[in-house]
């Protein structure tokens, strides 16, 4: 992709997402993940994004802040789907507790960010928190929890288990 064909879809990226969210809310990152961040998007890959927002100061005393937004629009004919998280209440807890999700929003390719200085503080924070361990952890229960949805069978789960225990 050329460099101002780039800038001008990460503009219009900006731009629509700014239009959805609450006008008071300011952006403070965007994160270009899924497919397109692993570079192996096709023709139709939609836009995946994670969104790092700050509400307004009054919100946070009054506990009227909006912690988590679905973003689910169109932009260029596709799909442009992901989530917008607050900074306080939930990406920091997120970064503390060491989430593997935090690796997709600080080392995919940004669409915007308004301190790089910012995030890269963040990732040094996350890289004292991060517990690989915690990370196969959550990628087992998903993939049990994926093989019983799918598995015809549930005895092959149970055959997945026992081999996987014989190899020890």
């Amino acid at each position: 992709m050329q460099e101002s064909t780039k800038e001008q879809l990460y503009e219009g990226i900006y731009k629509t997402i700014r239009e959805v969210l609450p006008s008071d809310v300011e952006i403070l990152h965007i994160s270009l993940t899924g497919s397109r961040s692993k570079g192996l998007e096709s023709p139709t890959s939609d836009y995946d994004v994670r969104v790092l927002i700050l509400n307004p100061t009054e919100s946070y005393l009054l506990s009227t802040f909006i912690s988590h937004i679905k973003i689910k629009i169109t932009y260029g004919g596709k799909d442009l789907e992901g989530q917008a998280w607050d900074f306080y209440h939930q990406f920091l807890n997120l970064v503390i507790e060491g989430n593997e999700a935090i690796i997709h929003i600080l080392k995919s390719e940004y669409v915007y960010t308004k301190s790089k200085e910012l995030m890269q503080a963040i990732w040094d924070i996350y890289e004292k928190c991060y517990e690989p361990s915690k990370v196969i952890q959550a990628s087992y229960g998903l993939l049990i929890h994926y093989l019983k949805k799918h598995l015809k069978d549930p005895n092959e789960l149970h055959d997945l288990r026992v081999s996987k225990d014989r190899k020890k």
